[in-house]
């Protein structure tokens, strides 16, 4: 059992550092916060190397495990956030910059970009662009119709193409 666990855990980290660019983007676009992705990452990773045989397909099996692990962390944080009101402000930055993004200019311009838009779309945008996951698999991950994955990315960009046509004019 230990050799193959070892193999497994050898296996997971060759995975992981393949994959840490899409990984880490996908749970900075759910967290919205760098720290939170970082320990997402590392618990979902870290269980997936102890609980047991590697699924077939472990980037799509990473990304709903991911997505999973955030809403149950998101739902913990506002029922955190609820006991604690009243006793002090809360800090909170709505989206950090991201480390993938090679120029501070074009991190500030993605994030205004994204945050014009919900949750889904946001989450779809991201998985398509920075996973680089097909329509299918984004479909898989959110557990939403095919169909609705397309309208929703289509409508995305159509978003993002406004904003960004009038950050233009207003510049």
């Amino acid at each position: 059992m230990s050799t193959n666990l070892s193999r497994d855990a050898v296996e997971w980290s060759a995975f992981f550092i393949e994959s840490e660019r899409a990984i880490t983007a996908y749970a900075l676009s759910l967290t919205r916060d760098i720290e939170n992705a970082e320990d997402l990452i590392q618990d979902v990773m870290v269980s997936l190397v102890r609980d047991g045989p590697s699924p077939v397909d472990r980037r799509r099996f990473v990304m709903r495990a991911i997505r999973n692990r955030a809403i149950d962390m998101m739902r913990r944080q506002t029922a955190r956030r609820k006991r604690l009101e009243g006793r002090a402000e809360e800090q909170s930055r709505f989206f950090e910059r991201d480390s993938l993004s090679t120029s501070v200019c074009e991190a500030e311009a993605a994030e205004r970009l994204l945050a014009t838009l919900s949750a889904t779309q946001r989450e779809v945008v991201v998985l398509r662009l920075y996973v680089s996951f097909s329509f299918a698999q984004i479909a898989d991950v959110l557990d939403k119709p095919l169909g609705t994955i397309t309208s929703l990315y289509a409508r995305a960009l159509e978003r993002m193409r406004e904003s960004h046509q009038q950050e233009l004019k207003d510049a």
